[in-house]
């Protein structure tokens, strides 16, 4: 990321501001890929893992998420929402 953001820096005189983030961000690609392509294979289940228990796991990951997210978005609307009564009495 380091060498496309300086390459990017750098052509940013050359071809404008918008070029040069193109041309680095192709660059990131490029190098990410082919450095993704070299990585060995990595396989975290185990033979005879049942898939019944993954299965399980992902929705009860995902369940945690949206109690986690629906949780803090009351909480920060109630927040907020309480924040802006507090500012309409004081004026």
């Amino acid at each position: 990321m380091v060498l496309a953001l300086q390459i990017g820096h750098r052509l940013s005189i050359r071809f404008g501001a918008w070029n040069s983030f193109l041309v680095a961000a192709g660059v990131f690609l490029i190098i990410v890929g082919i450095v993704s392509h070299f990585l060995p294979e990595i396989d975290e289940v185990p033979a005879g893992f049942p898939a019944i228990l993954m299965w399980r796991f992902r929705i009860a990951a995902l369940e945690i998420q949206v109690v986690l997210w629906a949780t803090l978005g009351l909480l920060f609307g109630w927040l907020t929402e309480r924040d802006t009564k507090w500012a309409k009495l004081q004026s």
